[in-house]
């Protein structure tokens, strides 16, 4: 099996997913709860004072940053786990080959997240919505008012895939498993590096005050990162080898 097979390479992330369900299913219910849980302590003075348009503007920010705990549990949960002993061992004697393993590391958490932060995201603000239309009419036409509600998603998605699934998903293949303490450092540290990178390379743009140079600049670079990191992690990942005297804690 050295040809990528697309039939196979979908059998292998069902098989995958299935095995995952309950835990998928537990963090759809999670995610759903913590939505509406941010829209509600956002209206109610919970994290900030001031007047009730300030705060409800802050519930896409919050929401955003359970969406990255999100995503990064899904790549721990997806990614992480098979660099280790037990679920490595089962992972690498699938009956597939090496691109199309690779691919589902890179694919599956992007795609778990998508499904389920979509799902719970509307499922969330139609309740939200409802509620408020019917019992607190004046905050309904306030929150309707606010620009951010985090409703852009395919921004966010587009970010998620240079960000988690570009950058971060090929430094976990490279650097080994996050309870390695080298691996941890290296992982932050070149995080760390990117990032300074990154400010350094749109100081043009942004003394411009160019937007859209701005934000064509930082896709630029995150896909050029990306490619990058893929074309290593992928020749780390064909080398990897399960190390056998690990034992799972």
């Amino acid at each position: 099996m050295n040809n990528f097979n697309i039939k196979r390479f979908g059998r292998l992330c069902l098989l995958r997913i299935t095995e995952r369900q309950r835990i998928l299913g537990l963090l759809v219910l999670l995610t759903f709860v913590a939505l509406l849980t941010v829209k509600v302590a956002c209206a109610v003075k919970f994290f900030w004072n001031g007047d009730l348009a300030v705060r409800l503007s802050h519930i896409g920010d919050i929401s955003r940053l359970i969406a990255y705990a999100g995503m990064g549990y899904l790549m721990t949960l997806f990614v992480d786990k098979v660099m280790r002993r037990e679920d490595g061992i089962r992972f690498f004697m699938l009956p597939a080959t090496n691109l199309e393993r690779f691919l589902s590391l890179v694919v599956l958490p992007l795609v778990s997240f998508v499904v389920i932060w979509t799902v719970t995201w509307f499922a969330a603000e139609l309740i939200w919505c409802l509620t408020l239309d019917n019992f607190f009419p004046d905050v309904y036409n306030i929150y309707l008012n606010v620009t951010d509600r985090g409703q852009n998603l395919l921004a966010f998605y587009a970010i998620l895939v240079i960000v988690f699934s570009g950058i971060i998903t090929p430094m976990e293949v490279i650097s080994g498993p996050s309870n390695n303490i080298r691996s941890v450092i290296l992982f932050i540290g070149f995080i760390v590096f990117l990032v300074v990178l990154l400010l350094m390379f749109l100081v043009i743009p942004l003394s411009l005050e160019s937007k859209w140079l701005t934000v064509l600049m930082s896709v630029a670079y995150g896909l050029i990162v990306s490619g990058c990191l893929m074309k290593k992690a992928y020749r780390k990942f064909c080398e990897y080898e399960v190390d056998l005297e690990v034992k799972e804690k």
